[in-house]
């Protein structure tokens, strides 16, 4: 049995990321559970997280993002409006597979990577004290090498096409 220390005496160790862009890895998501805020309707929408790790970086990594996710959304925002997280999230980590007329499942996207932009937000904690958090904003795919063209060698220079 474990005694657990009272709030004043329990420490919490956190890394906060520098502002800046990042290599992100999708490593787990939750279960999808009711969004604790509801919606323009009154309604509360499902929503899942999805903990990315950042990845490739001498200062921060494996530290750890995580992001809510409305799934019962995919909006494009071709309309009026912004487009859905889970739209945005998907079409980041999926890049040129991504097929909007074909919306992913979620676990298929664990483990795939992409880049995504770490602003801080500032926030007051419910005992009054003020706290700064990573809020992971942007989301872009990982740019990919391009593979080389083979070159083909002609034997006669009347093989040459041009």
């Amino acid at each position: 049995m474990v005694q657990l220390p009272r709030r004043e005496e329990s420490t919490t160790e956190f890394v906060l990321p520098d502002e800046g862009t990042y290599t992100l890895v999708l490593d787990r998501l939750s279960e999808e559970r009711p969004s604790k805020f509801e919606d323009k309707d009154g309604n509360y929408p499902p929503e899942q997280e999805f903990y990315f790790k950042i990845i490739n970086d001498e200062d921060f990594d494996g530290c750890e993002l995580r992001v809510f996710v409305r799934t019962n959304t995919f909006y494009d925002g071709s309309g009026a409006g912004q487009p859905a997280k889970a739209y945005l999230i998907s079409k980041a980590l999926l890049g040129p597979e991504f097929d909007p007329d074909q919306p992913p499942n979620t676990d298929d996207l664990v483990g795939l990577k992409c880049t995504g932009t770490v602003v801080h937000k500032k926030s007051i904690a419910s005992d009054g004290t003020p706290r700064t958090f990573a809020n992971l904003t942007g989301y872009a795919p990982l740019r990919r090498r391009r593979q080389a063209e083979p070159v083909v060698e002609a034997e006669d220079v009347d093989d040459i096409p041009f």
